[in-house]
């Protein structure tokens, strides 16, 4: 069954793999349960509002925290304050209820990091 405190010290493993600031994983927790069943993140200044009076953070801070998403292949802008999250990654909204195990495995090859996530 769905555990919330397991997606979250995931999210918090996934920002140290990808060295962002380990508090920014509240903030990829709430973007994503702002997920629609189409897969997509629509954040407008509401809900930047919303998620920013959630966690005490300004919405500034939240507007860098999805820079850093996008930047660091967490997110994938697909228009303006439209996103989808990386599959790579993350989890589906159809699924997230589903979710009882995740498994991360980081290889390096030939200079390259890669992650592999599995969502069971």
């Amino acid at each position: 069954m769905y555990n919330e405190k397991i997606l979250l010290e995931y999210l918090s493993d996934l920002k140290k793999k990808k060295k962002l600031p380990i508090s920014l994983a509240e903030v990829l927790m709430e973007l994503l349960h702002k997920t629609n069943y189409d897969n997509q993140i629509i954040i407008n200044s509401t809900i930047k509002e919303e998620i920013s009076g959630k966690l005490e953070y300004t919405v500034g801070t939240i507007d860098n925290a999805i820079t850093r998403f996008v930047n660091s292949g967490i997110l994938i802008r697909n228009g303006r304050g439209v996103y989808v999250s990386n599959p790579e990654y993350c989890w589906d909204r159809e699924n997230e209820q589903k979710i009882k195990n995740i498994s991360m495995n980081v290889s390096y090859y030939d200079g390259v990091r890669k992650i592999k996530v599995i969502f069971d």
